[in-house]
């Protein structure tokens, strides 16, 4: 995610832009693009406690500095023997540093340190700043300040548009691509979007001929224009509930003192807003002396029903069921086929009891 940085960061130069990124790489203690150029699946910014990255890092680039101008190593995997020759403490063998040179060599040429297997002129003052940011500002290209403007209501820079720019066309339209040059189109949508953080249609044109190669195309100016013209013709108030009656009542009660709780402000003659919920709108007005009614969304009358919370009566309930008495009849029945019954059981022995 962006930090709070990132604005800040958006608004320098291309050059101080390159030299705040490169000198987090260069003092960051692992290796970022590792899930990347391994192919395993961690976040990329995995806080680790190991420094070994860096150490690694430094040593990397301290080797390659040692080197002519203009050297260059077709494979970088050979530069293992020399560091654990130098290192045999750090580094036990050529074989464990086969990954570790992959993915650090492979940041290297990411950030420009490493260019064509050999050290690059950025690669070499990576470790001071102020070094770093001469070079970088000879090498990169100075951010463009202004911005062609074309009859399809598209914008065009080419090349690094500054900060100052990208935010003046990122406020009144939206981005569509960026590659060696960068392009914006303005759309009705867009352009309110501008006049909705309070900038007018004036405003917006003069912001756009301070940055223009040339004078407005025509399209541009006409939306631009149109969409002021429309704006705000429609109002949106934020209220939570509204007053009806006659205006001389809401006249005398948009004045009364005892009331100001509610904020009232007056929309129509006959209507008054309210900053509170129907239930203490209600309430503040009874107890200012009025009596008011309560309204459905339909406009009927909403009557108050005044409902006495009682606790519920517990019921005492029987876990087993009454069986109905039997019949003398059935009685009878049920000892003579008792009685009728064998005293022995089928297997011979007596009966228990």
């Amino acid at each position: 995610m962006p930090s709070n940085r990132a604005d800040t960061w958006q608004q320098a130069t291309p050059a101080q832009r390159y030299v705040r990124l490169v000198r987090a790489w260069w003092k960051q203690p692992a290796a970022a693009m590792f899930s990347k150029v391994m192919d395993k699946p961690d976040p990329a910014l995995l806080p680790r406690q190991n420094v070994f990255d860096r150490l690694f890092r430094m040593d990397l680039l301290a080797e390659l500095r040692r080197w002519e101008i203009g050297s260059a190593l077709s494979e970088p995997n050979l530069i293992g023997e020399r560091l654990t020759w130098k290192r045999p403490v750090s580094y036990c063998c050529a074989d464990c540093l086969v990954d570790p040179i992959q993915v650090n060599w492979a940041e290297a040429e990411a950030v420009g340190a490493i260019a064509h297997g050999a050290l690059s002129a950025l690669g070499r003052c990576v470790d001071d700043e102020e070094a770093l940011q001469s070079t970088a500002t000879q090498l990169l290209p100075r951010a463009q300040e202004t911005v062609l403007l074309q009859a399809d209501l598209t914008a065009v820079v080419a090349g690094t548009p500054s900060g100052q720019l990208a935010a003046t066309l990122n406020l009144m339209a939206d981005p569509e691509g960026r590659d060696t040059a960068s392009t914006w189109r303005f759309s009705p949508e867009s352009v309110r979007r501008a006049m909705d953080q309070g900038h007018t249609a004036e405003d917006l044109l003069d912001k756009l001929t301070a940055i223009a190669h040339a004078s407005l195309p025509q399209p541009l100016e006409y939306l631009i224009k149109d969409v002021g013209r429309r704006f705000g013709q429609l109002q949106v108030r934020n209220v939570r509930c509204c007053v009806l009656g006659e205006e001389a009542l809401l006249l005398e009660l948009s004045r009364n003192r005892s009331v100001r709780e509610l904020s009232l402000h007056t929309l129509a003659p006959t209507v008054l807003a309210s900053s509170k919920p129907v239930k203490e709108t209600l309430a503040a007005l009874r107890k200012a002396g009025y009596a008011p009614v309560q309204q459905k969304t339909d406009g009927a009358v909403a009557v108050e029903r005044t409902v006495v919370d009682r606790p519920p009566l517990v019921m005492e309930q029987s876990h087993y069921g009454i069986a109905p008495e039997p019949l003398e009849a059935g009685f009878r029945e049920l000892a003579e086929r008792l009685l009728a019954q064998p005293d022995k059981a089928p297997s011979g022995g007596a009966l228990p009891g």
